[in-house]
């Protein structure tokens, strides 16, 4: 079981460099960063939905970016 706790923050962390990354490009806004961290502290307080809703926003950087969807 602390395996999987080790994994589940190694996750968030690589995921918060990757959100810092795009507050540095200017991708996204300070706020906006802020709330991805706070999503990511509570996962598991938050359901799929409300996880989905909080970062799904962000696919918007994939369009502007041109990857496909």
């Amino acid at each position: 079981m602390a395996d999987l706790f080790e994994e589940t923050e190694r996750l968030k962390i690589r995921f918060i460099r990757a959100y810092e990354r795009l507050h540095e490009l200017g991708k996204i806004t300070a706020e906006e960063l802020d709330e991805v961290i706070d999503a990511l502290d509570r996962l598991d307080e938050l359901t799929e939905e409300e996880l989905a809703e909080k970062l799904g926003r962000f696919r918007r950087l994939e369009k502007e970016e041109g990857a496909p969807s």
